[in-house]
This record gives structure tokens, sequence and C-alpha cells, in this order.
């Protein structure tokens, strides 16, 4: 494992590292796998009778990369 080594030593005294998106998005998508099984919308209360039509939309739309959206507070 040359290249595991490799990386091993240029990231000594990282605690982190940068992801690209479709590494986040397929984490994302294996953690979330159970979630997102149609089998369990209804014990989840991600049926059409518990969600809005926006919550719906994201839930029958193919899972993506994550959206970045910016909120401001006072």
């Amino acid at each position: 494992m040359p290249n595991a080594a490799a990386a091993g030593r240029s990231l000594r005294g990282r605690s982190i590292r940068i992801l690209e998106g479709s590494d986040f998005a397929a984490i994302v998508n294996a953690g979330l796998a159970a979630t997102f099984d149609p089998a369990n919308a209804k014990r989840l209360e991600l049926d059409e009778a518990h969600t809005d039509p926006a919550t719906r939309t994201l839930l029958a739309g193919p899972i993506s990369e994550r959206r970045i959206e910016q909120v401001l507070l006072n």
C-alpha cells in the first residue's frame, strides 16, 4: 500500500481533509439508504400525509450532491 502510506504522511497532523462533492454525496447516500427506502416512509413520517409539497418533491427526485443555501438571521 504505498499510496496509503504516502497519504498518511501527507495528512499527518491534520484532523480533516477536503471532500469532493461526489464523495460527500456517496457517504450521505450510503448512510441514509434505509431512511430513503420507500418501505420506511410511513414509520419515519416521510409519507404524503406528513410532508409538505417541497419535501415530497425532494424525496421523489434523484439523490444528488448537497445544496448549499445562505440564510441571514437577526
